[in-house]
């Protein structure tokens, strides 16, 4: 169940090397243009940010205080809505042994759009979890905007206790989907989908088989077909290893898991439990003989890319740390990455029928034919039925081969956006006419034979066929002289004696045609 490899999500990792020197020589530029504008805020802890969904807006998620900022004119100064933690909730945070600065305050971490006119936000609330519905029109008003205790409601579940612990959450139809840590100490790692009309539904508690020490990055959903039933969810996160730990100690692993959006839990077993949870470990491998698997074991960031195609698709970028070894990297560029496609010769003669075979190991894969238009062009076309040649769901089948359907055919496959090249097919049909060097006028078996004992080969053809012409002779000449009997008899008189010999010869007769089977 926890070891499965996802076909249906392609990974690609991308490596950040930017240079400290050229991150100052960035900002630099950004302020002598006048593009960098400084926030009139105190600094602090800045967590989230998020787009509006016009596009028009930027609203970000910090210590105490949720802003708007205008993308249209950064000139104009954000909207703040001031949001702190409950004074009693402070003051027990405080007699906890917590820090008043670090951790006893309303950390915002979840921060995401609910509909066109609200967000939805969570706080930590000094290991008092808090969320609320805001209305972005709260933004546009002059005065500062405070939101008190009894706005909200309780976050448990939907946000973590612990400002500093990684989080990742998504809202998915109306439901959050959330990878937190959901008790005070932290223990707890768990993947949780709450809101909406359905029952709250989440990871085992204290299963390290399910999560151990997760911490999140990111939450997606993806369609993998028309049917919305068939829709997953997947979040990354790096976690604790409890395969790989022993005498090394403590081993972190990078991982992928998915859920069925349907999926509402067991009937008696895994009740309120996620009932098709998977996770796998991302491993990024260099193909070819000479390839190795490297292992990216601290995930950074997660980014949706869409691609331009019939289907709306979606990659994951996976953006993990540099420390610099060769070996833990993948190939950049180049054609370590590239997939080798399988290349066939088949050769059929001319008139005949052959097939032109591409088996994808997918069932959601698509299948499309091209052939090049000339011996060295780059030129290709697309394959289609006509009078004597059929593309069906797994192949191309030829009736009648034509000189014209001789050439190289491109099996190409396409699942969920992504493309690649299967199968290449190199079709010879040949011809009497043009390979006459290959026609021979001597029966077949003596042009196999003629390098054994030509011969003897000539000889044992001889006597069978003299055989086979005496014994059709010698069939002719019993059957002539039977004839000529049976005609003396009709012609004769009946009397009792020439009855008789026409008995005794009707014996003859029976006896001579009782051998007969042996010389036929």
């Amino acid at each position: 169940m926890f070891s499965i490899f996802l076909s249906i999500l392609f990974i690609s990792c991308v490596i950040l090397s930017l240079s400290v020197s050229s991150a100052v020589h960035i900002f630099e530029q950004l302020v002598r243009s006048g593009r960098l504008m400084s926030l009139s805020v105190p600094a602090g802890d800045l967590n989230s940010l998020l787009p509006g969904e016009d596009g028009r807006r930027l609203y970000i998620g910090m210590k105490d205080h949720l802003l708007s900022a205008s993308l249209d004119d950064i000139t104009q100064t954000p909207r703040k809505i001031y949001w702190p933690a409950s004074p009693d909730r402070i003051q027990n945070c405080i007699m906890a042994g917590k820090s008043l600065q670090m951790d006893c305050a309303n950390f915002l971490r979840v921060l995401e759009l609910y509909n066109q006119t609200h967000l939805y936000a969570c706080g930590t609330g000094a290991f008092n979890p808090r969320c609320a519905f805001i209305p972005t029109n709260l933004f546009l008003r002059a005065e500062e905007q405070i939101l008190q205790y009894e706005d909200t409601e309780s976050g448990k579940g939907k946000c973590p206790y612990d400002p500093h612990q990684r989080t990742a959450t998504a809202i998915i139809d109306g439901e959050l989907y959330a990878g937190i840590s959901s008790d005070f100490l932290s223990h707890d790692t768990a993947f949780i989908r709450s809101l909406g009309e359905r029952h709250v539904i989440r990871t085992e508690q204290y299963d390290s088989t399910w999560l151990q020490g997760a911490e999140f990055v990111h939450v997606a959903a993806m369609s993998e077909s028309d049917n919305e039933e068939d829709d997953k969810v997947y979040v990354f996160f790096t976690e604790r290893a409890q395969e790989a730990e022993g005498a090394a100690g403590k081993v972190l692993y990078s991982r992928v898991a998915r859920v069925c959006k349907n999926d509402i839990g067991g009937q008696r077993s895994l009740v309120h439990k996620w009932s098709t949870f998977q996770k796998a470990r991302i491993v990024c491998s260099v193909p070819g003989p000479d390839g190795i698997q490297t292992h990216f074991d601290k995930l950074q960031h997660i980014f949706i890319q869409l691609l331009q195609t019939d289907l709306v698709s979606d990659l994951k970028n996976v953006t993990v740390t540099d420390d610099g070894n060769p070996l833990n990297q993948c190939v950049r560029q180049g054609a370590g990455l590239q997939v080798d496609a399988e290349e066939k010769t088949q050769v059929v003669a001319l008139g005949n029928s052959t097939y032109l075979e591409c088996l994808p190991k997918s069932h959601h894969a698509t299948v499309t034919w091209f052939k090049d238009i000339g011996e060295n062009s780059l030129e290709q076309h697309k394959v289609r039925s006509g009078e004597q040649l059929v593309v069906i769901d797994r192949g191309i089948l030829i009736r009648q081969a034509e000189l014209n359907h001789g050439g190289i055919y491109h099996c190409q496959l396409e699942e969920h956006g992504f493309r690649w090249t299967a199968v290449t097919v190199r079709l010879i049909v040949w011809s009497p006419a043009l390979h006459p060097t290959l026609v021979s006028s001597q029966p077949w078996y003596q042009d196999v034979m003629a390098l054994i004992n030509h011969g003897k080969l000539e000889r044992h053809c001889k006597e069978f066929s003299q055989r086979h012409n005496n014994k059709e002779s010698g069939n002719h000449k019993h059957n002539k002289q039977d004839r000529k009997r049976a005609d003396r008899h009709r012609h004769r008189g009946g009397g009792e004696k020439e009855k008789g010999r026409g008995r005794k010869n009707r014996s003859r007769m029976q006896s001579s045609a009782q051998r007969l089977p042996r010389s036929a």
